[in-house]
């Protein structure tokens, strides 16, 4: 595919707003890359703008954010060293055994030890959903 495709507007509930900001403000944190930094911003501005017209009253979740933001941190990070591992386990230097659908290695963090931080995240942003009534 040689372009872009247009914008799709689509439906999220506010949990998944917000939820999409975090995520958006970490790669903003963690990407140098300039080209994509440029997208981040833009993408992230445009979802600021929709918080900012449709949540009220922000302060009412802020510790919801804030947590919803420090598990999809440790999500990045975990993702992360995967990512850096090059298809090897950085603790018992084993090659990865199984490849993904593209043909990339397939690594677990399976030498540490994990909270489902994904449940953990769905119930935060179910709460979010449900405090505003968008669920």
């Amino acid at each position: 595919m040689d372009k872009k495709l247009d914008k799709i507007l689509a439906e999220i509930s506010a949990g998944e707003l917000i939820d999409k900001i975090t995520i958006l403000e970490i790669k903003k944190e963690k990407i140098n890359d300039s080209e994509k930094l440029k997208d981040i911003d833009k993408e992230l501005l445009s979802l600021s703008e929709t918080f900012k017209k449709f949540i009220s009253d922000p302060s009412k979740i802020a510790s919801l954010i804030d947590r919803l933001k420090a598990i999809n941190i440790k999500l990045w990070n975990i993702e992360n060293a995967k990512r850096l591992a090059g298809g090897l386990c950085q603790l018992c230097n084993q090659k990865a055994l199984f490849t993904n659908s593209k043909g990339a290695p397939f690594l677990e963090a399976h030498h540490i030890v994990l909270v489902n931080y994904d449940d953990i995240n769905w119930s935060s942003s179910r709460f979010i959903y449900e405090l505003l009534n968008s669920f």
